[in-house]
């Protein structure tokens, strides 16, 4: 049989963390979670009739922030109003699709020759670790060549697409991927 019990001290309760849900970087859900998000505070325009269905709404803000807001004028065929040269959008480089080892840079700006590849929720993070390394690669290639190569996070280009034009314009990369440096 035991003794009589000590008294003890209570001990100080500590604070509870805050209770956070984990974040899913992969999934339909979370893909149309961030474009409604997005299309709350939209700070661009809704895309107009000639840009190709084949464009990412993430696409569409970082080549509105380049075009109206920053004044560079576009130099491309789907776009009824460009007469410039200051960048491109989906330009075919080192052979396009078409050639072994050809790459379509998402954009070139030719006024700081700087390649920039926007990091969409379906096109380059759903689809697994094969596009990840493709676009590794890619990048390495324009490089190579003489370019700095700035990838854009999706997200970023639809709650503040000047600001991202704007540190892509300078070289400056802040999306997950760049920032890995890998």
């Amino acid at each position: 049989m035991a003794g009589p019990r000590r008294p003890t001290t209570p001990r100080p309760r500590l604070p509870r963390p805050a209770r956070v849900r984990p974040v899913v970087t992969r999934g339909p859900r979370v893909l149309q979670a961030t474009l409604v998000r997005a299309q709350a505070v939209r700070p661009f325009p809704p895309e107009p009739a000639w840009w190709p269905h084949m464009g990412s709404t993430e696409e569409w803000a970082f080549y509105w922030a380049l075009w109206k807001p920053l004044g560079l004028q576009p130099q491309d065929t789907i776009n009824p109003e460009a007469h410039g040269r200051d960048f491109s959008y989906q330009r075919p480089q080192l052979g396009g699709r078409v050639q072994f080892g050809g790459v379509v840079l998402d954009f070139v700006l030719y006024t700081a020759l700087v390649a920039v590849n926007v990091q969409g929720a379906y096109w380059h993070v759903q689809r697994g670790m094969n596009v990840f390394m493709h676009d590794l690669m890619v990048k390495q290639a324009v490089e190579a060549h003489g370019w700095r190569f700035v990838f854009v996070d999706g997200r970023d280009c639809l709650t503040r697409p000047v600001y991202i034009a704007r540190e892509a314009l300078a070289g400056i990369d802040h999306s997950i991927q760049g920032a890995n440096n890998v």
